[in-house]
């Protein structure tokens, strides 16, 4: 019916556009294919870069405007944006500046992955260990980053160190150094 209108009724792209953007479908479980798939791609791995995240009813409806022609992917990359400057605004010059809340969290991610051991695709900014290293309630510097040399203490206090060979380790050589004294 739609290649009908449009062939035979006169429609313009805009019309067409906006008639089969009312057909949008995740195609299984998989998500979206084509245009819609490409802009779900996108703006998902944007969102989780930034520490963010996008409901799959919200989701639908930004594809359907995009399809429309009616925003643009970057239009919603500026929303992304301005939710993690909400969540982040000690990070406000640096998110500004091009970054994402990953970059900056990637120190302590990488601490994290080494002190307990854990692969570092396995953690994510919604973890809470990352979440409190990225929003330190220092009463000395409000809305900063906790320092890194903190944050690692931290995660050694953290009961998941006590079951990594690093703890291990630790706990031998400080018998040791008790035995040799």
């Amino acid at each position: 019916a739609v290649a009908t209108h449009y062939l035979w009724g006169g429609w313009n792209e805009s019309q067409l556009r906006d008639s089969l953007a009312n057909y949008i479908a995740q195609v299984g479980k998989t998500g979206y294919d084509g245009e819609a798939g490409a802009a779900e791609d996108d703006l998902r791995e944007y969102a989780y870069k930034m520490g963010t995240r996008v409901g799959d009813k919200q989701l639908k409806s930004w594809l359907g405007n995009i399809l429309r022609g009616n925003r643009t992917v970057d239009a919603y990359k500026n929303w992304i944006q301005g939710e993690s400057l909400k969540m982040f605004p000690q990070m406000a010059d640096q998110i500004k500046g091009g970054q994402t809340v990953y970059d900056l969290a990637s120190p302590y991610i990488q601490s994290m992955s080494s002190i307990l051991e854990v692969s570092p695709s396995s953690i994510d900014l919604f973890d809470p260990t990352i979440r409190r290293a990225m929003s330190s309630q220092d009463a000395n510097a409000p809305g900063s980053m906790m320092p890194l040399y903190q944050y690692e203490t931290m995660l050694r206090n953290d009961p998941r160190w006590m079951k990594t060979n690093n703890a291990r380790t630790q706990i031998n050589q400080i018998g040791l150094n008790v035995l040799k004294d």
